[in-house]
């Protein structure tokens, strides 16, 4: 989304980004003349008294069908002659080869979608994993649970590692004393604070968390890099600096590239910890997850709790791009809106690339309505509380 402008949300349904097939003009297109004989005047002998002239055929243009010619991929010599992660296969046209362990399902369908060995395998046989079945969902292996079994961490690789109904739309199962991540890696007890490292204490410096071991390259949002992250306990993460805030300004805020699942005044001062009222996080092979667990709000409010998660991550593509993250956002409870103080504002919910002109607002950010995540979708078929949006291209998004 360019130039500042607020995304206006058909029934909170984002409009994706699509690809175009580029249709090339034929070399000979055009229409084809053929010349027709020319008949010449030719006197005839008639019971008249005077010859008749025959008239002349003229030039008639017939057209001609051409068939269309599809552009079907860059030409190229060498690899050097192809876009990022691209190469050039033995016909001369680039292709984006599918990394190791990233299989589809479905053959070769386009330049931007991979099959098993690169561009034209077709795979059928999914692996099997733990109390579930390897199945072929698309054009990407997925996984069908056993009787009995819950898929909660929503991670093919691990299978169905449940054996209770996952309790709510968030992705749980990463240990800890809640199950969103090892208690090392949930913040302390605090109000405008950000994560300060195992054992940290209010008015400790915060720490910047390490994304290379969910993306080795990093990933892009608009375009600009990031590798590391700011876990802020206001509903928020932050790529430059840590973000203190918990009253929400207006996207789009100058060189404070964020992502907002609940930007709001959270206080988990109240108690509760560590079996509640925290925030914990999680890294993850292509993928990053951070919970703020039935947090309370300013100032030491403990009466209403809200229960949300950001998903940041790449698996859900069959060729993982950190070029073109899906970003979710999931909402299990939804009690407060704003702070207990005077001049509270009720949460901004969006993502901000820090440049002045890309960013997304939901409609209903700053205002009271914003509990109203809880109770909606995005996602077509999905279930409430999930809003997913893939960033494409770095320059453009939608939900998908």
């Amino acid at each position: 989304m360019r130039a500042g402008a607020l995304v206006a949300l058909a029934a909170l349904a984002a409009p994706g980004c699509g690809a175009s097939v580029s249709l090339a003009p034929a070399r000979d297109a055009g229409v084809a003349v053929v010349d027709a004989p020319v008949a010449v005047d030719v006197p005839v002998a008639v019971d008249a008294p005077a010859a008749v002239d025959v008239p002349v055929a003229v030039d008639v243009p017939v057209v001609v069908d051409v068939p269309v010619v599809v552009d079907d991929g860059p030409r190229c010599a060498t690899d050097a002659d192809c876009p990022f992660r691209h190469r050039c296969d033995d016909r001369r046209r680039c292709v984006l080869p599918c990394p190791p362990g990233f299989p589809t399902c479905a053959g070769e369908r386009a330049r931007s979608v991979c099959a098993a060995d690169g561009f034209n395998t077709v795979l059928t046989d999914c692996p099997d994993r733990a109390s579930a079945a390897g199945v072929c969902r698309g054009d990407r292996c997925a996984i069908a649970c056993a009787s009995g079994f819950f898929d909660c961490d929503d991670d093919p690789l691990t299978g169905c590692e449940s054996s209770t109904a996952c309790p709510s739309v968030l992705l749980t199962g990463f240990g800890g004393s809640t199950g969103y991540g090892p208690d090392s890696q949930c913040m302390h007890p605090t109000d405008d604070g950000s994560y300060a490292g195992p054992g940290a204490r209010e008015g400790d410096a915060p720490v910047a968390v390490d994304l290379t071991a969910a993306f080795p390259r990093g990933f892009y949002l608009f375009s600009r890099e990031l590798r590391a992250m700011y876990v802020n306990a206001n509903g928020n993460v932050t790529f430059a600096a840590a973000l203190a805030t918990g009253t929400p300004s207006p996207f789009p805020v100058a060189d404070q590239p964020m992502v907002a699942p609940w930007w709001a005044d959270v206080d988990t001062r109240g108690g509760g910890q560590p079996a509640r009222n925290n925030v914990c996080f999680v890294v993850q092979p292509r993928r990053v997850i951070v919970t703020w667990d039935r947090v309370g709000r300013h100032d030491r409010s403990d009466d209403r709790a809200n229960s949300f998660q950001l998903v940041v991550r790449t698996d859900l593509a069959p060729c993982p791009d950190p070029a073109q993250p899906d970003i979710e956002f999931r909402y299990a409870r939804c009690e407060w809106s704003a702070g207990d103080g005077p001049g509270a504002l009720p949460a901004q919910v969006g993502f901000d690339a820090g440049n002045r002109m890309n960013f997304v607002a939901l409609p209903m950010s700053r205002t009271p309505a914003i509990v109203d995540l809880c109770r909606t979708t995005n996602v077509p078929g999905g279930p409430p509380g999930l809003f997913r949006f893939a960033i494409r291209g770095g320059n453009c998004w939608g939900n998908v």
